[in-house]
């Protein structure tokens, strides 16, 4: 899915996986894996070539709350940082509130000040995050220059459109 991104089409594909045990930083996961897909694999998020990646958590779904309110809680507070980052900047955010999984939220942001992806990185990125039961999905795609921050954030929208479909393929055959 990842290298059908327009600019990361035939990208290789890293994948990272949680391991048993491992934790991923963070107490309440049970298991992790992270995808990226960049054109440049030894510099992917240079802003000359596309990179794109989802990193998925999966956190314990024996919760004393059926809604996992306290995960999505945590989720919240954790997107309102990446947002608080560019709080200072010059740089122009637009956000969008997705009702993709159990709800999320997409952004883009472009930084034509370098503000905030300074030392020749690229000035455009979109993200996204959302959750689905006892699943947290985290996306990101910065594209090449030539593409517009609303094109960003409608691409990280698609992917996320395109990961809570996957998501829930594979849980109607387990």
């Amino acid at each position: 899915m990842l290298s059908s991104v327009a600019g990361a089409e035939g990208a290789e594909v890293e994948r990272l996986d949680g391991r048993p045990g491992d934790r991923a930083a963070h107490e309440e996961y049970e298991d992790w894996v992270a995808c990226r897909a960049s054109t440049d694999p030894d510099e992917p998020w240079t802003g000359r070539d596309t990179a794109v990646g989802v990193t998925t958590s999966l956190h314990a779904p024996d919760t004393e709350e059926d809604d996992y309110s306290e995960m999505r809680r945590d989720a919240e507070r954790s997107y309102e940082k990446v947002l608080d980052n560019f709080e200072e900047t010059r740089a122009e955010v637009d956000t969008r509130e997705i009702p993709t999984g159990d709800g999320g939220t997409a952004y883009s942001v472009e930084d034509t000040h370098r503000d905030v992806f300074g030392g020749g990185r690229g000035n455009k990125r979109g993200g996204a995050m959302f959750t689905t039961r006892n699943i947290r999905v985290v996306i990101e795609y910065s594209g090449t220059s030539d593409v517009s921050a609303e094109e960003h954030l409608e691409t990280v929208v698609d992917l996320a459109n395109a990961m809570n479909r996957r998501i829930s393929r594979t849980v109607e055959t387990e």
